[in-house]
């Protein structure tokens, strides 16, 4: 019988810095949100950032809402798809 692996979506806002990326982490844990700071390659942004808060998809919206009115500067929002066994 075959394996299927499961597709799991995370989001990902990208920061300038690793300062940025902490208090976009402190933003998102003191609404509720379960957040990691990540390092990101170049590649993965428009503008090279790298460092980003990992965040699960399904908190986008509030996510976005506590990153603004923490008023952390976000660059870009990305989403990654991982397998999970």
């Amino acid at each position: 019988m075959p394996m299927h692996k499961q597709i799991q979506a995370s989001c990902i806002a990208a920061s300038g810095s690793m300062t940025r990326a902490v208090r976009a982490q402190r933003a998102l844990l003191a609404a509720g949100i379960r957040a990691e700071v990540v390092a990101l390659s170049p590649e993965d942004t428009r503008q090279g950032c790298a460092f980003g808060v990992e965040y699960p998809c399904t908190e986008e919206r509030r996510a976005r809402i506590a990153l603004r009115n923490a008023r952390v500067p976000i660059s870009q929002y990305l989403q990654k798809e991982r397998d999970v066994p």
